[in-house]
């Protein structure tokens, strides 16, 4: 079996597809989430490789994208459990926030390593990704 080396503009296609959940920096999962499809149609009709790697990262940009929504989810669900606890802080919700921010600093560092891995011409997968696109 005969790999073929993926061209530079196909790593670098699939290195952007990666470094877009850096733009979650600037808005929770909603820009890294909408840069990540524009690179994923972009790069579809490109080699294998960029497909395939972008078509990964948009995978890994919605599963983070669900983890969040349900973080949000679950701190709202405490704050109205807590007799509309609006007035005082509940210990739980510094605790939902901080799982938010770990989420997307370790998705930030995957996404980095996962740019790096793909720029030198090795597919990377991320393990805790649904695939939600095949």
């Amino acid at each position: 079996m005969v790999e073929t080396v993926p061209s530079e503009a196909d790593r670098t296609w699939a290195a952007a597809a990666h470094l877009t959940i850096l733009l979650d920096i600037i808005s929770a999962p909603i820009f890294g989430l909408i840069g990540c499809i524009v690179v994923y149609v972009l790069s579809r009709d490109r080699g294998p490789f960029a497909r395939d790697q972008a078509r990964e990262a948009l995978n890994f940009q919605l599963t983070l994208a669900l983890v969040l929504a349900a973080l949000v989810a679950a701190m709202l669900v405490q704050l109205f459990n807590s007799a509309f606890g609006m007035m005082r802080m509940n210990a739980s919700i510094v605790i939902y926030v901080a799982l938010m921010i770990c989420a997307v600093l370790a998705a930030m560092v995957s996404g980095v390593i996962a740019a790096l891995r793909a720029k030198a011409g090795r597919p990377f997968s991320y393990r805790v990704a649904i695939r939600f696109l095949r």
